[in-house]
């Protein structure tokens, strides 16, 4: 049986911005190793499989190497998706089953996408590996603001001038040693239009650099929204492709993500030699 592909970019700032991300439905569960092998034949940051329920939508995420508990923004390109194709009521909120938890979508008039999820605490990165990184990227020690760890292990650097965003080169085979799950360097941003700037490396994932990061958020906006005395902000990613994502701070424990996505091809799975598409 033929079934549709679809490949959505999320958290657009334009073109042929944002992260594009592979979307595949399913009426049955697949097996791991199929869901394996189809992200790594997409190519794409995340590919993400939705296994449609009448209330709810079970997502299940991939790199191109294996499977990672949450892409935010993977659930955003789901979530734009499944209103575009009209398979959940517009005015309705869709609730997402994911390995860390619930996640509740919901759109509005213009088409953006709204995400809320559980935030998460950073911990203080010690010295030891503060050194460690800093050597790794070349950063003189008065050119990091402070440094943290994510839930998930990535360590985080903030820095003093935003111009040393763009200028970070990153040798991820080097950084593939360190241990870490991942590298994220932010600093406050000085234009209208954002509060804060990020790059974040993933290299263990098989993401060198990942277009727009989503599940990071959950815990470095509530720290970016201390020192900012913030609610409400918009972080734009300074990779190649770029891309924004407005965020609010709910309460101590939720956050919520609004971003746009815009659907750029559908194509059909011809493969009949896999179980649940046969």
């Amino acid at each position: 049986m033929i079934r549709k592909i679809f490949l959505v970019d999320a958290f657009v700032d334009g073109p042929f911005t944002g992260s594009p991300t592979g979307v595949i439905f399913l009426r049955n569960p697949l097996e791991r190793s199929y869901m394996i092998s189809l992200a790594s034949e997409l190519e794409t940051q995340e590919t993400l499989f939705v296994l449609l329920n009448n209330q709810s939508f079970g997502l299940r995420f991939f790199s191109q190497t294996q499977e990672i508990p949450l892409s935010v923004h993977a659930c955003l390109a789901g979530a734009h998706l499944i209103y575009e194709l009209g398979l959940f009521p517009v005015a309705k909120d869709l609730l997402f089953l994911t390995q860390e938890g619930q996640i509740v979508a919901n759109t509005d008039q213009t088409g953006a996408v709204t995400l809320t999820a559980a935030s998460q605490l950073l911990t203080k990165l010690d010295q030891v590996r503060l050194d460690q990184f800093r050597t790794l990227l070349n950063y003189q020690p008065g050119q990091v603001a402070w440094a943290a760890l994510s839930p998930q292990k990535v360590i985080i650097l903030a820095l003093e001038k935003p111009e040393l965003i763009k200028a970070t080169e990153v040798n991820h085979y080097e950084l593939t040693k360190t241990q870490a799950a991942g590298l994220a360097v932010t600093a406050q941003s000085l234009k209208p239009d954002s509060d804060y700037f990020l790059r974040c490396f993933l290299p263990l994932l098989g993401v060198n650099e990942e277009h727009v990061s989503g599940n990071i958020h959950r815990s470095l906006a509530p720290q970016w929204g201390r020192l900012l005395q913030k609610k409400r902000l918009v972080c734009r990613q300074m990779s190649q492709r770029g891309g924004l994502v407005s965020l609010e701070l709910l309460s101590p424990a939720q956050i919520s993500f609004t971003g746009r996505a815009t659907t750029v091809f559908k194509g059909d799975l011809k493969l009949t030699d896999i179980p649940e598409l046969a």
